[in-house]
């Protein structure tokens, strides 16, 4: 591998990992009642911060800005999308454990 594929790969890692990072936070935000009414602000970064990766990936690469941007969203936006859905599934799951248990009290 040369340099610049080097680069690139670590570019992509990075957004992961950053998309993993980020999604731990919003999950701890969340919780402690920070979200709410910052969600444009949380998504302002995680942009910002993909929008870096995408001009660093410009640099190493000779590729179309679209597809360079489709890659730099899929990986710092993955972890997020599969976060949020967790999230989702637990809190439904809590509202079902939740509801089920006001019924046994009847």
């Amino acid at each position: 591998m040369n340099g610049q594929t080097i680069g690139a790969v670590s570019v992509v890692f990075g957004l992961v990992a950053f998309g993993a990072a980020y999604n731990a936070a919003v999950t701890w935000a969340r919780k402690a009642g920070w979200m709410e009414p910052y969600t444009a602000l949380w998504v302002a970064v995680g942009v910002a911060v993909t929008i870096v990766g995408i001009a660093a990936l410009d640099v190493l690469l000779d590729l179309n800005a679209g597809l360079l941007a489709l890659i730099c969203f899929a990986a710092s936006g993955a972890p997020m999308v599969l976060g949020d859905g967790a999230r989702y599934v637990k809190a439904t799951q809590s509202h079902i454990t939740h509801m089920r248990g006001s019924d046994d009290q009847k």
